[in-house]
């Protein structure tokens, strides 16, 4: 056991301890939840997430979304929660969650805010930092704020390493340059 900040590792059990947390806390089962306060305004109608044992919503995996729809979250979370002029997330939330509050140890040297990874990605001469959601498989939403900028990869390279992480050499070796270029 660690003081709170004092050390990391990633588990999918403590996300799907979350879940729990969060339908506990709102009083309504969690993909409707999801669906009635963040999916919906977005126009999001399409997507599946699986249940626990016990009938909860399961935040640890298996959340299913379109392409364009997983993108979308990164828009939500470029416009400070906020979607069409609505706020769906508090500002002060997004900021707190993309915000460093450990040092990760995979990759090396990055941050981990409340579930999304903080890297500084190469890109010529310099780094431009990223805030990225990752799944396995290959599933990415890397968030590049000083862009303005979304790229979502899906992928179906389920626990095959390194096959899984082809989208993020593909976003360092051509998305970013190109995009530094202009």
């Amino acid at each position: 056991v660690h003081a709170p900040g004092k050390a990391f590792e990633y588990s999918s059990g403590g996300t799907h301890l979350l879940s729990g947390v969060t339908q506990q806390a709102t009083g309504t089962y969690l993909p409707l939840f999801l669906y009635q306060e963040v999916l919906h305004p977005m126009g999001i109608h399409q997507f599946q997430m699986l249940t626990s044992p016990m009938g909860r919503g399961y935040l640890a995996g298996n959340f299913y979304l379109r392409p364009i729809d997983f993108t979308r979250f990164g828009l939500l979370v470029l416009n400070d929660g906020q979607w069409a002029g609505e706020p769906l997330i508090d500002a002060a939330w997004i900021q707190e969650s993309t915000s460093p509050q450990i040092i990760n140890t995979y990759p090396q040297g990055s941050d981990y805010g409340y579930l999304w990874r903080l890297l500084d990605r190469p890109v010529g001469s310099r780094q431009v930092r990223t805030i990225e959601a990752w799944g396995n498989g290959g599933q990415y939403l890397i968030i590049i704020p000083e862009w303005n900028m979304t790229v979502t990869f899906t992928a179906g390279n389920y626990n095959l390493f390194p096959e899984m992480e082809i989208p993020l050499e593909i976003l360092e070796e051509y998305i970013l340059p190109a995009v530094q270029a202009d």
